[in-house]
């Protein structure tokens, strides 16, 4: 008798789902259920089947899917079919694997990464240091936080000029040569450092920048010297930039004085059409000065297809002073813009 009666109640209550089906009415609508149940198993039966939101291996959770169709109206943001959209998220792990590229697509994707980075660049500006012991200059002014990187010749290859990821620190001097507050500037690279440069954004990455050797140390640009900025690290420009000095010196002693002095950097096409002609001199020189700048290098950081340089420059005061003009952020009709200093003192004056 038990089971003749286990048997009744479940055909009645699979019938009475099967014709709620039938007539378009939800499974667990109480019409067409078996009278006589207990109020419990009643009240179970007419809840509404509970839809699974959670994210799993192989499906994404509603809110993902909501995010997600939303990205499907951003064509620049996503130019693909909506098929290979949730296949290739359905590819990450689980988590933060796929929440971090729907927060990366909905804040731009790719067009969105550069507009922060320049937005960062504008923000914080580009550092330059060179490596220093019993340094007792103004340190406050480097982030050590920064994406640092330090340009060297490899010892495999010294007629190239690398630069490689590093990580830089300052440290007090174990022996002191003044009064002043000393430090140490040192990198974690093994080898020794033409100079160190500091970004709020990291560069390309696993991109090593290759110039020649040669682009250093060019000498004081007096008036008549002229240099081909043509150096390429593989993608560069083959504009044919050229930097030269015009103008006269009226005293020649300790402190060249200049008269009517330009540098001005240049490019031009067959040697006929002028690309683009900067005068730099404002932009470098004032009553600190002593003389004209040093190119002491050149070449391509941010790999833009245009040069950088690095002049440096002796003061009055015989101090020197390091000046870094880089293409990114320049101005309109220009090529430099006066991007970092850094200042180099003597520790035992």
């Amino acid at each position: 008798m038990r089971w003749l009666l286990v048997f009744l109640f479940t055909a009645g209550f699979f019938g009475a789902m099967n014709a709620a089906e039938s007539a378009g009415l939800p499974a667990g609508l109480s019409a067409g259920l078996p009278t006589g149940l207990p109020s419990g198993l009643a009240d179970t039966l007419q809840r509404p089947a509970p839809i699974n939101t959670e994210e799993a291996f192989h499906r994404l959770s509603t809110n993902q899917l909501i995010r997600l169709s939303a990205l499907l109206d951003k064509d620049s943001v996503w130019n693909a079919h909506s098929d290979s959209i949730v296949g290739f998220f359905h590819s990450l792990n689980r988590g933060y694997s796929r929440d971090s590229a729907l927060l990366w697509y909905e804040e731009g994707g790719v067009a969105g990464s550069i507009l922060r980075a320049e937005q960062k660049i504008k923000e914080m500006p580009f550092l330059i240091a060179t490596e220093a012991y019993n340094y007792c200059g103004d340190i406050s002014s480097l982030d050590f936080s920064y994406n640092w990187y330090a340009w060297m010749r490899p010892t495999d290859n010294e007629d190239l000029v690398v630069g490689k990821s590093a990580k830089v620190e300052a440290v007090l001097s174990k022996v002191k040569l003044g009064k002043k507050m000393e430090f140490d500037l040192r990198h974690n690279r093994g080898e020794g450092a033409l100079f160190l440069f500091g970004s709020p954004v990291p560069l390309d990455s696993n991109r090593t920048v290759l110039v020649p050797s040669s682009t250093l140390s060019k000498g004081r640009m007096m008036p008549g010297a002229e240099i081909s900025l043509h150096a390429k690290d593989g993608e560069g420009s083959d504009v044919p930039w050229i930097l030269y000095a015009t103008g006269g010196v009226v005293k020649r002693k300790k402190c060249p004085e200049l008269h009517q002095y330009s540098l001005i950097v240049s490019a031009t096409i067959d040697q006929r059409d002028v690309l683009l002609e900067q005068d730099i001199a404002p932009l470098l020189m004032d009553s600190t000065s002593c003389g004209p700048v040093e190119l002491y290098w050149f070449g391509d950081v941010l790999n833009d297809g245009k040069p950088d340089a690095l002049f440096a420059q002796e003061l009055s005061d015989g101090r020197l002073r390091l000046i870094l003009m880089m293409s990114d952020g320049a101005p309109e009709g220009t090529l430099w813009r006066r991007a970092a200093d850094w200042l180099l003192t003597e520790c035992n004056e």
